[in-house]
């Protein structure tokens, strides 16, 4: 007995998934699914042009202060004090 109402739910479980009904939720579902893709896809190109901005002025920075930047062996020598420089008149 169990076995028979197992079928014919199983049967009957086919038949709602095949239905025009189920057709149609499943065509609403992927639709969304499609329309979800489109902005998952918009907003990663928008973050990942932003990022690439953000790279570029952070190089701009560093090649800006790179440039600023005297190198040691190019500045002058430090005066150097003697022992009576120190004396205030």
């Amino acid at each position: 007995m169990v076995c028979l109402q197992a079928a014919l739910f199983g049967s009957a479980g086919i038949e709602i998934l095949t239905s025009k009904d189920a057709k149609k939720l499943y065509t609403q579902c992927t639709a969304a699914v499609l329309r979800m893709k489109d902005q998952v896809m918009k907003t990663a190109t928008t973050l990942q042009e932003n990022c690439g901005d953000i790279l570029a002025d952070a190089k701009a920075i560093n090649e800006q202060r790179a440039a600023e930047m005297t190198p040691f062996w190019r500045t002058p020598p430090r005066r150097r004090l003697s022992k009576f420089s120190l004396v205030c008149c």
